[in-house]
């Protein structure tokens, strides 16, 4: 590292935008030797954080964008510092002045505009519900379902929600869609601290749920999953599939045959 005098004004003002859980490290490296990325690239995680504490430039890196903010360093970290809480808060810096990659500003944009972003049409939300026959969800529904923006736009993955949604029809489960067909969970707003464009997804996700009666909910992502219950602030009980299949095995109401 280059003998610089650290900056202190922008050290503070990830603090303020929601970083300052990066005064607790003290550079003792688990973040790094952790995370999944040290498979196939450098991924410096500590250097980032060390950075960003020294308001020294650097910190916005590839490492800042290459975090898929997978929570492995926050579960391992024994300051317990919310590394992905930083990761966001400097994100959010380079996205008010318009400095983020060129994939993830396209991406921000079909968000903003369509709400996914896939750049898909969002009059096609729900299109490929009507393979499974499923409707809005309505009074004799037990369970909504949130397909994720991959599962809806990406015709590979469209298999995987068909195939889940059918899954439950056998369990005997009755599934609806969101009241308003849907829209992204707002994850990638979340991730990259755009603070204003998750705000607005998260309050139109708590009008579909108000609207649908605040119901169990099922989401096909972890990404999904944790945005809406870390973030959106759902209060209704949202459960990754993988979830819910385990506990139809459990109860008797799905078989492996």
């Amino acid at each position: 590292m280059p003998d610089e005098s650290p900056f202190y004004e922008v050290s503070d003002a990830i603090a303020e935008a929601g970083g300052a859980d990066m005064l607790k490290c003290y550079q003792c490296g688990m973040c790094t030797s952790v995370c999944p990325w040290r498979l196939t690239a450098t991924m410096e995680t500590r250097r980032m954080i060390h950075l960003a504490q020294l308001g020294l430039g650097g910190y916005e890196g590839d490492a800042l964008w290459r975090c898929v903010t997978c929570y492995r360093c926050v579960e391992q970290c024994p300051r317990g510092v919310g590394i992905t809480d930083v990761v966001a808060a400097a994100r959010s810096l380079m996205a008010e002045v318009g400095s983020v990659p060129r994939s993830v500003s396209a991406a921000l944009g079909s968000l903003r505009a369509s709400r996914n972003p896939w750049q898909g049409d969002k009059a096609q939300r729900s299109a490929w519900a009507a393979k499974a026959d499923l409707q809005p969800f309505g009074a004799a529904d037990a369970m909504m379902l949130l397909p994720c923006c991959t599962n809806v736009y990406d015709a590979r993955a469209q298999k995987g929600a068909l195939a889940f949604a059918r899954l439950l029809g056998l369990a005997g489960v009755r599934t609806g869609l969101p009241p308003s067909g849907g829209i992204c969970c707002g994850d990638l707003a979340v991730r990259t601290g755009v603070k204003d464009l998750a705000r607005q997804i998260g309050e139109e996700q708590r009008e579909d749920f108000r609207a649908a009666g605040f119901p169990p909910a099922a989401v096909l992502s972890p990404h999904c999953l944790v945005t809406l219950t870390r973030s959106a602030g759902i209060s209704s009980p949202v459960r990754h599939y993988t979830q819910v299949l385990s506990a139809l095995l459990e109860e008797g109401n799905l078989r492996v045959s």
